[in-house]
Formats: C-alpha cells, structure tokens, sequence
C-alpha cells in the first residue's frame, strides 16, 4: 500500500500542471564597475507578449522599441538622488526568454543611495513578480517586487 502511496504522489509531483503553478516572474540585476552601470533583465517572452498585445506579430526591430518604451514607462531608476536614464537596451531572444541588457556610464565616485520604481508587468499580468539583485559596493542585495511592494529604496555606507 505504501508503494502505491508513494508511485501515486510521485505521479503527481512529476505531472506538468504549468496553467496551476506557473509563475511569471522576471529579473533584474543593476551591477556597476568602473566604467559603466550595467542593467540586465531577463523575462519570459510569453509574458511581454501577454503584456503587450499586438506584440508577437510586429518585426523584431519594431518589438524592441515597443519593449524599450515600456521599460522606459514602467521602472525608474536613481542614484544618489539623480535620476538614472537607462535607454539603448539590447535585446536578444534565447529559449523562450528576453535577455535585455543596457550600459550607462559610471559617472558616480561612490553610491549612496538607490531608489528604484518597478511596476514592469505587474499591472498586466496579476500574479506577476520581479526578483531585483543590485550588486553594487561589492555586494548582492535581492528583493522581490510585485503589486504591494513596487518600490525599493537602499543606502550604502
């Protein structure tokens, strides 16, 4: 009776139930060195074309720009008090994800203080969240983003 316990959860856990336990979930690393500021971001695709509809069927060159605006529209990013304008995103397709990616120049001697607004799918897609990993001053802070927390404010010693 136990194995049959134990084939029948086993089934279960192994069963594809990716319209119950799928989670969209899309992350962003903002890391520095001497040179530049560098912004990662890797998102599913289905989830930028459940996003942004009409999306899928544009041109590659047009859907990038479509995706550059929105990014621009739905995070915000500061340094020290200073707004970061993160644009000229590259953009590459691999298995089914987005790996997005922007440099800016480091014109920061140190970094005090970062404040960062992300409301990036979390309006259009309701179970949606964002994993933030800041690695910055040498080290790794990671915070987890949705509909109750869209803002994340640290400060470096």
């Amino acid at each position: 009776m136990k194995g049959v316990a134990f084939f029948l959860l086993s089934l279960f856990f192994f069963l594809p139930w990716n319209n119950f336990h799928d989670v969209q979930v899309a992350q962003f690393e903002l890391s520095q060195n001497k040179q530049s500021l560098v912004l990662k971001i890797e998102v599913e695709s289905k989830d930028i074309f459940r996003a942004l509809t009409g999306l899928e069927d544009m041109p590659l060159y047009q859907q990038n720009a479509e995706i550059n605006d929105y990014l621009q529209r739905t995070t915000q990013w500061f340094i020290n008090d200073e707004p970061l304008a993160i644009c000229n995103y590259t953009f590459l397709v691999v298995d089914g994800h987005f790996l997005i990616e922007s440099r800016v120049k480091n014109t920061f001697s140190t970094i005090k203080h970062v404040f960062f607004v992300n409301e990036f799918l979390l309006d259009e897609i309701p179970d949606h969240m964002n994993i933030i990993h800041f690695r910055l001053k040498e080290q790794l802070r990671s915070f987890k983003m949705d509909k109750s927390r869209q803002k994340i404010s640290l400060v470096y010693d």
